[in-house]
């Protein structure tokens, strides 16, 4: 090879270099595009905060569930009311009955209430015995089984029983003693007249 060849090789081979490191290097500036939205589980029902309470909401291709707990929060020694309409998108309309529960994360036995269809709607009342997160479950049968949740949480209800008990024995004990003392002193024999 000669000297003009060679001349002529190596400004090929410097651009080729030069593209080569430069797009290695744009490729690692380049950001990554960013990853999809996790997509929602079809096991899930929406759950949307209103003044009259938490509506629900969760469909697939064959039924929506459409639903609402009042009151809009929840709160321990409290009673959550569920309505749910089950509705189909093909067929005969869904006659039920629904399998409606409640538990906690930490809680193995759960509270479930089958549950007829009234003149609209599916309704039923549990009662919320600690505060903390809960799940509400909602099974039916359609063209196969249905199983979809829930979470929410549960408020405190601000005065714990033991307080509302010691209280309510306080008070008590008050009205007993002005009782007592209001019967001694109508007891008491009036004072003689003054002689004046």
């Amino acid at each position: 090879m000669g000297v003009e060849s060679r001349s002529r090789v190596l400004p090929i081979l410097i651009a080729t270099w030069g593209l080569l490191l430069g797009g290695r290097a744009a490729a690692q500036e380049a950001p990554e595009p960013p990853p999809p939205p996790p997509a929602e589980p079809m096991d899930r029902m929406t759950a949307l905060p209103k003044s009259e309470g938490i509506e629900l909401t969760w469909s697939d291709a064959e039924e929506r569930l459409q639903g609402i707990l009042t009151p809009g929060v929840p709160k321990a020694g409290g009673e959550l009311n569920v309505m749910l309409n089950v509705g189909s998108f093909e067929g005969k309309p869904f006659e039920g009955p629904l399998v409606v529960g409640l538990r906690r994360p930490d809680a193995v036995p759960v509270e479930t209430h089958p549950v007829t269809r009234g003149a609209v709607n599916w309704r039923t009342t549990f009662h919320l015995n600690s505060p903390g997160p809960h799940t509400l479950t909602v099974g039916f049968r359609t063209t196969r089984y249905k199983h979809v949740q829930v979470e929410f949480d549960v408020a405190d209800s601000g005065i714990s029983a033991p307080y509302v008990v010691a209280l309510g024995g306080l008070f008590l004990a008050l009205a007993l003693v002005l009782g007592v003392q209001q019967l001694i002193q109508s007891r008491k024999p009036p004072p003689p007249p003054s002689l004046e």
